[in-house]
């Protein structure tokens, strides 16, 4: 390459370094005071309490009716297909 290409490279990657350092937000509201040298712990404290579950739609007899119920051969192939694919990650 000329010296001129390389020169003219040179200043377009710069420029492009200080054209990304104006797309900064200001923050200058908050302030953030802390020490490099403190351990890095995240304390998350729920501030209510989280609700009950809501009871199950279905019936134990229509899950195990579920469980029980005949697959077509297609099916289960799909479905083993699936497993093997997805276990072996």
């Amino acid at each position: 390459m000329k010296p001129s290409a390389l020169l003219i490279m040179g200043i377009l990657y710069l420029s492009a370094g200080v054209a990304a350092a104006e797309d900064s937000i200001d923050s200058s509201g908050t302030k953030i005071i802390g020490d490099s040298d403190m351990p890095k712990t995240l304390y998350i404290i729920p501030w209510k309490k989280p609700e009950p579950a809501p009871p199950p739609t279905r019936s134990m007899s229509e899950f195990a009716n579920a469980a029980l119920a005949t697959l077509e051969r297609d099916t289960l192939l799909r479905q083993m297909q699936y497993h093997a694919i997805f276990s072996a990650r």
